[in-house]
């Protein structure tokens, strides 16, 4: 379980940003953290990231109904992160927080 510090300061940078990637791969504190930060921004969308060759989290199926959340995105290595971040994920990020903007 994430430890209060660390709940503190995601809390903290969720609350001044546009968006939300959240690399899942090797942080179970990240997935732990999304029920204590998504209630209170369901305008800041949240692109979850998992590398191919792990597991999605039981917890991170159960989240991802949230209209904030966004499909997974899974990636293969870092210099395939980094083509989907650059070609895709960005511009789909962006738009959803238009999208959730344009719903308050």
């Amino acid at each position: 379980m994430a430890d209060q510090d660390t709940m503190k300061m995601i809390s903290i940078l969720a609350s001044i940003v546009r968006f939300v990637l959240a690399d899942l791969t090797e942080a179970e504190s990240n997935v732990q953290a999304f029920p204590f930060i998504l209630p209170d921004f369901p305008s800041i969308p949240v692109q979850p990231l998992l590398q191919i060759s792990k597991h999605e989290t039981p917890m991170l199926s159960n989240i991802s109904t949230s209209p904030w959340i966004l499909p997974l995105a899974q990636y293969q290595d870092p210099p395939h992160l980094m083509r989907l971040l650059s070609e895709y994920l960005i511009a789909s990020v962006q738009q959803k927080a238009i999208e959730l903007a344009k719903r308050q």
